[in-house]
């Protein structure tokens, strides 16, 4: 569980990469003011398909608009994954 915490400035705040259990993420506040090395998602999921994934309540927001392909929340080649209720501005 990733829950009620503040990332700034990270490339990637979360990344779950095969995740085996069930995961929550939410209730975070992510926020990006400067350029990232590579452009930046700011939660990222990959290879996600035993378990659930939740995503849900938190506040990501892109001060720094560089890059035309930022993702606040991207999710590839997973299933089972739930986005529910996310602000997102930028």
């Amino acid at each position: 569980m990733f829950s009620t915490n503040t990332f700034t400035d990270q490339t990637y705040s979360i990344l779950l990469n095969s995740a085996l259990y069930p995961t929550n993420i939410e209730n975070n506040k992510i926020e990006v003011n400067t350029a990232a090395v590579a452009p930046p998602s700011s939660i990222y999921i990959d290879n996600s398909n035993s378990s659930v994934i939740e995503v849900n309540n938190n506040e990501l927001s892109n001060n720094f608009n560089k890059y035309n392909s930022n993702s606040a929340i991207y999710a590839q080649y997973s299933s089972n994954v739930s986005i529910v209720n996310n602000k997102i501005n930028g």
